[in-house]
Order: C-alpha cells, then sequence, then structure tokens
C-alpha cells in the first residue's frame, strides 16, 4: 500500500493527477464497480495497459519527429501545456530536439477510463527537460493531451533521473492494491497538505520522500558529508 501511494503522491508533485491504475481483472472491489458502472460508455474499456503505452510511445516518437500526422488525433482534439491552451504544432511539438536518452520513464495506463500518463524526459532545445505527458481517448481517438515541463534541471544530470526508482515501476501483489477510490483520496490529500502547509493531512509513509527535478525535497536521509 505504502508503495501504491507513494506513486499517486509524486504524480501529484509533478503537476497532475492521471487516474490510478486499474487493478487485475480477478480481484476488482466495490470501488471499481461503481466507477466503471459511472464510466461514461465512449471512454470506457478503450483499449488495455499494453496498447496505452504503445500509444504513449508513438506519441513521444511523433514529438521528436515534429509530426502529427500518424496520430490518432481527434478532430476537437484539445492541448495544454503548463497550463495553458496551445496548438497542435506548438510548444513542445516545434521545440523537442530529441528523445529520452535515459532509462527514466514512467508510465501510468488506466485503461478502465481510455487514460495514459507518462514521466520522464526529452531534449528540447538541445537541453534535458523533465515533461509530464498526459493522453485520453473516447472512441479510439485523442481528445486530451497535457503537457507538464520542467526545465531547471541540474547538472550533471542528477542520479534520480537516470532510471526511476524501483518502487515505482514494479508491479504490487494484489495484498498491497487498494481502490482507485483511496488512490484519489490519497493524492488530493497531498494538495490539501500544500495548501494548508500541514504534512499530517496526507497519508505520508514514515520512508516517503519527495522528489524535484530527481533530486531529493523532502526528507532526504542521506548522510551530509563533511566539508
Amino acid at each position: 500500500m505504502k508503495k501504491l501511494l507513494f506513486l499517486i503522491l509524486l504524480l501529484s508533485v509533478f503537476g497532475f493527477l492521471l487516474f490510478a491504475c486499474s487493478p487485475s481483472a480477478d480481484s476488482p472491489d466495490a470501488a471499481d464497480k461503481e466507477v466503471r458502472a459511472a464510466a461514461d460508455t465512449t471512454t470506457a474499456l478503450v483499449s488495455d495497459r499494453e496498447s496505452l503505452i504503445q500509444l504513449m510511445d508513438q506519441y513521444l516518437d511523433a514529438l521528436v519527429r515534429h509530426d502529427s500526422a500518424g496520430l490518432p488525433l481527434a478532430k476537437d482534439v484539445k492541448l495544454v501545456e503548463n497550463a495553458e491552451i496551445t496548438p497542435i504544432g506548438k510548444g513542445l511539438w516545434e521545440n523537442t530536439t530529441g528523445p529520452n536518452m535515459t532509462e527514466y520513464k514512467i508510465y501510468v495506463a488506466d485503461p478502465l477510463l481510455g487514460q495514459i500518463g507518462f514521466m520522464g524526459l526529452l531534449e528540447e532545445k538541445g537541453k534535458p527537460v523533465q515533461v509530464g505527458i498526459r493522453l485520453k481517448l473516447v472512441n479510439g481517438g485523442i481528445t486530451e493531451i497535457d503537457h507538464m515541463i520542467w526545465r531547471q534541471i541540474a547538472e550533471p544530470m542528477p542520479e534520480g533521473l537516470l532510471k526511476p526508482r524501483p518502487g515505482l515501476v514494479q508491479r504490487l501483489d494484489s495484498s498491497e492494491r487498494v481502490s482507485r477510490e483511496e488512490m484519489f483520496r490519497a493524492a488530493n490529500a497531498y494538495y490539501d497538505a500544500i495548501e494548508q502547509s500541514d504534512g499530517n493531512v496526507a497519508p505520508f509513509a514514515d520512508e516517503c520522500k519527495r522528489h524535484e527535478g530527481g533530486i531529493t525535497a523532502a526528507n532526504n536521509q542521506e548522510p551530509v558529508p563533511e566539508d
């Protein structure tokens, strides 16, 4: 459970919450059943996890090539980059100059609601940037795109951006999984904790560390080197 809450909280730090990974089909709980019943039939179960990850990789490749022609973009697709509405072809679409050159890649796929999130690196105008990207599909077409870009990356590249921490990418045992409802609550509580300046509001594990730009920004328990 701690690992799962940690993943959701890290995604919240980066700037957006992506509708949590759905559990395996052999262990649905009451919260999942409610979400399935409430989900719009045009968005629910549009794809599987592997297909969503492939779509994100296709999208990242298209960014590098500055070519959206091969993507299943809906006619009314909406792109928001760093909280600003941006036309397709602008922003990262024209400024990306290279792919992720490290192993730092985190995918968060939600087949139930047809969404996929990604955290990783791209090269923008020759410099590395950390990005968070969300795609939403309706009837097989991408209708919503979010880009969040963090440009203040330290040099040399922080170790935290060379590869993801194991707890962020390993598959959880069924005994460690929690409901979607509980994951939503944990992520929303993170924002409440920030607004109230109170770390007791969110369900932080004792060992939880916050990383910003690959650097530990809270609960750094590494020994401080002597001068």
